[in-house]
């Protein structure tokens, strides 16, 4: 989940090695039966309003990817401004078979990027620092090398050219496991060489957020939790997002599981420490859509500010561009039409998957949550529904 991929929602936070997802283990047979099936041609209802109505539509593409194995969570979607469809699958906690619903709390892993990077660009807007202001500039303790001349906008856009701490050998199985305290995390990845000059290319980094999280606290000499909370979630009304923490007991949470051709098991144990700023945040589907419209109203910034916030900043490697926090790409509304922005971001944490994907001209938002880890990209023919096209079934 590191690398830049194809379509809008793929970065985030990655999953342990060990956290083999069940579409990497595809036998042959499986390549075979999927050819087959789209040589068939199997499609759903074609045209604006088919006689299933967009939501009996989207349902019943849903339901393929829950009957397949292939999610299991909550998602909402909204059409126009206004939510079209709400629905839960599956077990929130399997060995209580408790049901996810739409109030289930989920680990959203790297959606937690565009919150920082909020707080950043308000920090930015109060004066309080300069997107153009370096590592050195606010962590004057910094260790010397080149990572210290590396500008906030560069954290922001991944390209600072900081390794990404996650792609480090010993983090998922050693380090990942142990609390640490921000400033002392810093430490893993503070003094390493940079993968290429600040500025030069494209590549995804927790690193690069996890050190705007450490910023943020020393700028304003509280802990990102609490300002997140003060600044965002109280303003917004988002009571069922927060900063995940194992310890205290939080109604609704949902348990984080790994699927493969096994069943279902336990996730394996992550200290919420270690993704800080760049993936610990839970929150619903209701909450995100919430979100979702605060963003449309332009809450919380200027519109100056607005519009650097949500602008593409970076090309990646494929045909996207980072922002701060987002990632941004043209989507087509059909023939004859001309093509939209679509803007979104993926999340990825043991045992949790996600997405939050919008086309804000179009009053789109695609939110799913999922707590077996899977990747099932529903967004892609829930967005060919609503614009009335063609979308094929899901391939087994």
């Amino acid at each position: 989940k590191h690398s830049a991929a194809p379509v809008v929602w793929k970065t985030g936070w990655p999953e342990a090695s060990t956290e083999t997802h069940m579409t990497e283990r595809r036998t042959q047979a499986g390549r075979i039966i999927r050819a087959a099936s789209a040589l068939a041609g199997l499609l759903l209802a074609a045209g604006p309003i088919a006689a299933q109505g967009v939501a009996a539509r989207i349902d019943t593409y849903v339901r393929q990817f829950v009957q397949q194995g292939r999610f299991n969570g909550a998602i909402l979607v909204a059409n126009h401004d206004r939510v079209v469809y709400r629905k839960a699958f599956g077990y929130a906690d399997a060995e209580w078979q408790a049901m996810n619903t739409v109030d289930t709390k989920f680990r959203i892993g790297s959606i937690t990027k565009q919150f920082t990077a909020m707080l950043i660009l308000q920090l930015a807007e109060e004066g309080t620092l300069r997107l153009d202001g370096t590592v050195a500039d606010y962590l004057p303790e910094y260790p010397p090398g080149p990572q210290r001349d590396v500008t906030l906008h560069q954290l922001l856009t991944h390209t600072s050219g900081i390794p990404n701490y996650t792609a480090i050998p010993s983090f998922f199985p050693d380090l990942s496991r142990d609390p640490f305290r921000p400033a002392e995390f810093l430490r893993v990845f503070d003094s390493l060489p940079l993968d290429f000059p600040p500025g030069s290319r494209w590549s995804y980094s927790n690193s690069g957020y996890f050190v705007l999280g450490v910023v943020i606290e020393r700028l304003t000499g509280r802990p990102y939790e609490e300002v997140l909370r003060k600044r965002i979630l109280d303003p917004l009304g988002l009571t069922a997002t927060g900063y995940d923490r194992a310890t205290p007991l939080l109604p609704r949470r949902a348990t984080g599981y790994t699927r493969d051709f096994d069943g279902d098991r336990n996730s394996a144990y992550i200290d919420m420490s270690t993704p800080f700023s760049a993936g610990a945040m839970y929150s619903t589907v209701e909450d995100l859509y919430r979100w979702d419209r605060a963003l449309n109203a332009r809450k919380l910034l200027s519109t100056p500010s607005y519009e650097r916030y949500l602008s593409p900043q970076a090309k990646m490697e494929s045909d996207a561009s980072y922002g701060y926090g987002w990632v941004f790409k043209k989507v087509s509304r059909g023939p004859d039409r001309d093509s939209a922005l679509a803007v979104g971001h993926n999340g990825g944490i043991n045992g949790f998957s996600s997405s939050n994907y919008r086309v804000p001209e179009d009053g789109i938002a695609v939110i799913w949550l999922d707590n077996t880890g899977q990747d099932p990209e529903l967004q892609d023919g829930i967005l060919r529904i609503l614009y009335g096209l063609r979308v094929a079934p899901p391939l087994p």
